[in-house]
């Protein structure tokens, strides 16, 4: 056997995860903020309120949904998409 060679115990470990950093060396999760989204895109509205892109496509020309565009994309505040559900749960 070699000192460093393929038959050293050192080069058979296995590769841990745990000693993978899944984050800079020296920053904790708390110092990493990720910030809430001040304004959805069509697709995450989507998701957010679980209906088809027509539908959102409908309530924003109804202005039942605020939008702006940003560029060529089309936008929704956060606080448009709660407003939106608020109203539906007033309607009952």
């Amino acid at each position: 056997m070699l000192a460093g060679g393929l038959d050293d115990p050192e080069e058979r470990r296995p590769l841990h995860l745990e000693s993978v950093p899944l984050r800079p060396v020296g920053m904790t999760q708390t110092q990493i903020p990720t910030p809430e989204p001040l304004a959805y895109s069509i697709t995450s509205a989507c998701l957010a309120l679980g209906l088809p892109r027509t539908t959102i496509f409908k309530l924003i020309d109804s202005k039942a949904l605020p939008s702006f565009k940003e560029g060529r994309r089309r936008l929704i505040p956060v606080e448009g998409l709660r407003a939106y559900v608020e109203s539906k749960l007033r309607e009952g």
